[in-house]
């Protein structure tokens, strides 16, 4: 099994995994006690739980009684440093970040499934709004071609971008349920970069957008999101930049980077977040993390 997500730890190897690293620190007077959860490639992971063993081995002794429970927790650490990849604990694990592990899966030709459903969800809804009116303008075909590589980058080539759009069949139906909720907003702004151009949004094109962003359940603060950035002004779009300037800080991404790129990285960076050890803290950096993905798509 390979995943398409970066290991938040080494950054060269994908994710293979899931650990539980227990821990006990004993200060004289009082102990910290619990545990933190890895996600990473095999060899990041087990540094980490050795880490945590070490750490134990050393000050878990230091408070009384609690301190004679550090045995239990270095044989923990050590069954949990000699286990191999666990699939069902990474599914679990991945599902409570919002990922689903099917979705980042890659297929024997290196690329994740969550990419091909991606491609398939931007061509489709392209497709649809080039053939609105039953036929194809060629210019129509090279808007659509300029939004699918700014958003796809370079996970797809251009000319199987023209090839899809200039075929009057459609390409493939839009199955929401398969479809994750950071894959449907690059989508909806696929939709609204077409809608903006010819730079006149409409009130039919506005209407179009809305009902695009029911269909595709995209929650309604991202469609007015991106209907007020069709329609910004000059000093409002100013304000816009800098804000995605903070967001793409958070990401450690280009703000101009294409959409594809953008929720690969967002997705890297929710799991690293998961070895925060302080709850707080944890929950904290998750919401900067989906702010800044919400806003370099908004």
């Amino acid at each position: 099994m390979a995943l398409g997500i970066p290991c938040p730890h080494c950054g060269t190897r994908n994710i293979e995994t899931v650990r539980s690293a227990w821990y006990i620190r004993g200060f004289l007077l009082f102990v910290q006690w619990g545990s933190n959860t890895y996600v990473g490639c095999l060899p990041c992971t087990r540094k980490k739980v050795l880490s945590s063993l070490a750490i134990t081995s050393f000050i878990g002794w230091l408070c009384f009684p609690w301190g004679l429970g550090t045995p239990l927790v270095i044989l923990q650490n050590v069954v949990s440093a000699v286990q191999g990849a666990n699939r069902s604990a990474l599914s679990t694990f991945l599902a409570k970040q919002g990922i689903d592990i099917d979705d980042v899966e890659l297929d024997a030709t290196g690329q994740a499934i969550g990419q091909s459903r991606l491609i398939e969800s931007v061509l489709s809804v392209l497709h649809q709004m080039v053939w609105a009116d039953g036929s194809a303008d060629p210019r129509e075909i090279d808007v659509g071609a300029q939004v699918a590589m700014r958003m796809l980058g370079e996970i797809i080539e251009e000319g199987q971008i023209r090839s899809v759009l200039s075929n009057p069949d459609s390409p493939t139906d839009i199955d929401v349920s398969s479809l994750p909720a950071d894959t449907r907003a690059i989508t909806m702004k696929a939709a609204a970069a077409v809608a903006a151009a010819d730079e006149i949004i409409d009130d039919t094109e506005v209407e179009v957008l809305k009902q695009l962003g029911v269909m595709l359940e995209v929650p309604n603060a991202l469609v007015q999101s991106l209907i007020a950035s069709l329609k910004a002004d000059p000093q409002t779009e100013a304000e816009r930049n800098e804000l995605r300037a903070v967001a793409a800080d958070v990401l450690g991404i280009s703000a101009d980077a294409p959409a594809a790129q953008i929720q690969s990285k967002y997705r890297a960076t929710l799991l690293s977040a998961s070895g925060i050890d302080q709850e707080e803290e944890a929950t904290e950096a998750r919401e900067r993390i989906l702010w800044a993905y919400q806003t370099l798509m908004g």
